[in-house]
């Protein structure tokens, strides 16, 4: 009766509907046996935002999603029941073909070249896979790489954010899925470059496939399970990590995170936001200043951290040493005039700051004055804008700038600044304080003979990085010339009392081990 028959058996266009599609399964409702079988729509009539309904006096559907409801370009998306084999359902009467939509792609009519899991190179339904008419929009690229995916949108779109996420990667590199990032992405500028299965699902099958029912693009941020070789990134998202569609931001994502072994997740700014929202403390502190688990620890921290006594110590502090403050800033008043170079993230993340766009003055050194390195109950108390304020004739402020190609990669590189000489400072000129190497200090310093990577000369102690080593698996730094007479250091370590004295300077005058040092003797 009807296309009954047309609908529960294979054809040529789709696999048998089943019965639940169209009716109430089974029929045990009043008026079954008198008045004719009750019409109920099921799942896939109604796929897309479908409102399918039945007009039995024309025994007409309408606004039928296997009829091409939500399609463009159908000529005959009403059909009548009764008139079986008649063109009721034929290529062209649900959707154009092809769309007109798709004429901006070229020539549109190889239906397999982008639908290959549809439609078959020959142009017939490929009934095998089951997937025409299945309430998915199965979109596949024949032949692999990106060769599609500048057919429907961008590779990648110029909407939102995608551009500040996958600047300059080039669309022949594209793969559905992909989880490189830019140092793997062939992506030429110096913007970031991430691939798609970071923000998106993996599985090339779920491509338009509406997870979530709401007709929006599917972002999938949740880290795949079983893990994906190669993927540093997308695995340390957190479990819930998610898409807040109405305030379009993502939270629980490592890429804007602590970067720490168990991340500390920052909430992104709205997808739409312009660039430049971000500076260094958008997703870590700046410096990190996160409580250090101890040395070696997973959460060790030596970046800026605060002592027993109240003042603050780390590797952000500067030059001459990590707990006795900075010589940094000339004071050609001092006797004798002192100086020092800055300790940045330049210093060990080398690959990770962009020194080209982010250097003072001098070109030698990151400049990032928006740093905080004053800790809660700290007694120091100190900023960068102190001095650096922007004024006529002071020294210069700047925001410093990271370096895609290594930053935001899914691990924490330390890569020491292998510079082994300096450019010529030009306020040290004639001071008799010139230095050769590009980690420095001047004045009254201790230094043992011997210390790797060390020159002294004029009252100033060089310093270069190039034999530093770095081993993650104990987080021990070694032959780093900073440490002076210390071979190895453990990251975390705190600086307590005399006992780190000797391990730099290996002989400080007038100490004995064991005994604290007074604050005021050996701050600047």
């Amino acid at each position: 009766m009807g296309a009954h028959r047309a609908h529960l058996a294979d054809g040529p266009l789709s696999l048998a509907v089943a019965c639940s599609e169209c009716h109430v399964v089974p029929q045990s409702v009043p008026g079954h046996a008198f008045g004719g079988p009750v019409v109920a729509f099921g799942a896939l009539p109604s796929r897309g935002g479908a409102s399918p309904s039945w007009d039995r006096s024309a025994a007409t559907c309408s606004g039928v999603y296997c009829h091409g409801a939500t399609l463009e370009g159908g000529t005959h998306t009403e059909p009548v029941w009764t008139r079986v084999g008649q063109g009721e359902a034929a290529c062209g009467s649900c959707h154009g073909a092809p769309p007109a939509s798709h004429e901006a792609f070229g020539d549109a009519s190889d239906c397999h070249a982008c639908h290959g899991d549809t439609v078959t190179a020959e142009g017939s339904i490929d009934l095998d896979r089951g997937k025409h008419v299945n309430g998915v929009l199965d979109f596949t690229l024949e032949g692999g790489g990106g060769l599609g995916c500048g057919l429907c949108h961008g590779a990648p779109p110029d909407t939102g954010a995608h551009r500040l996420h996958a600047g300059g990667v080039v669309a022949s590199d594209l793969v559905y899925g992909d989880l490189r990032v830019r140092e793997d992405l062939a992506a030429p500028g110096d913007g970031y470059a991430f691939g798609c299965g970071h923000c998106h699902p993996i599985d090339p099958a779920l491509h338009l496939a509406d997870v979530g029912g709401d007709g929006l693009a599917d972002v999938v941020l949740a880290p795949p399970s079983p893990p994906v070789a190669g993927d540093d990134l997308k695995s340390r998202n957190a479990q819930g990590a998610a898409y807040d569609p109405v305030a379009k931001t993502c939270s629980g994502v490592a890429c804007h995170s602590s970067g720490q072994s168990t991340p500390a997740y920052v909430t992104t700014p709205p997808w739409d936001s312009p660039p430049g929202v971000l500076g260094c403390d958008g997703c870590h502190a700046d410096p990190p200043r996160y409580p250090s688990g101890g040395p070696g620890a997973a959460d060790a921290n030596s970046h800026l951290q605060l002592q027993a006594d109240g003042y603050e110590w780390g590797h952000s502090g500067g030059l001459p040493g990590p707990w006795h403050g900075s010589k940094h800033g000339f004071s050609p008043t001092a006797s004798p005039p002192v100086d020092a170079a800055p300790i940045t993230c330049q210093a060990c993340h080398a690959g990770s700051v962009d020194l080209a766009a982010g250097a003072g003055p001098s070109g030698a050194y990151w400049l990032d004055t928006t740093g905080l390195y004053t800790l809660p109950g700290g007694l120091l108390a100190y900023a960068c804008g102190d001095c650096h304020g922007g004024a006529a004739g002071a020294p210069p402020t700047g925001a410093g700038r990271a370096n895609p190609l290594r930053h935001v990669n899914g691990r924490r590189d330390v890569m020491f600044d292998a510079r082994t000489t300096l450019p010529e400072l030009p306020w040290l000129a004639g001071t008799g304080l010139a230095p050769t190497r590009p980690y420095w200090a001047s004045g009254n310093v201790t230094v043992p003979a011997g210390a790797p990577g060390v020159e002294i000369a004029g009252g100033t102690v060089s310093i270069h990085l190039a034999d530093a080593t770095w081993d993650p698996a104990t987080k021990t730094c070694s032959n780093v010339g900073c440490h002076l007479a210390q071979t190895s250091v453990v990251w975390g370590a705190p600086h307590l009392g005399f006992d780190a004295c000797n391990a730099c300077h290996a002989t400080f005058p007038g100490v004995r081990s064991g005994h604290s040092v007074p604050a005021a003797s050996v701050r600047p």
